[in-house]
């Protein structure tokens, strides 16, 4: 998880330098990685729900 922070904020400092064309692959970028953030997530609220029963 750490990782995948540090490479996001790196590439999004990297885009004033860049220019408005990586705007839409970062936009990509942050999406996969949100939907990725948040499957886990649900993936390990669900385990603990389990758990608890």
């Amino acid at each position: 998880m750490d990782i995948l922070v540090s490479f996001v904020l790196l590439t999004v400092t990297g885009v004033s330098r860049v220019g408005p064309l990586a705007a839409p692959v970062l936009a990509v970028l942050a999406a996969l990685v949100a939907g990725y953030v948040g499957w886990q997530l649900t993936d390990r609220l669900i385990a603990w729900r389990e758990d608890a029963d």
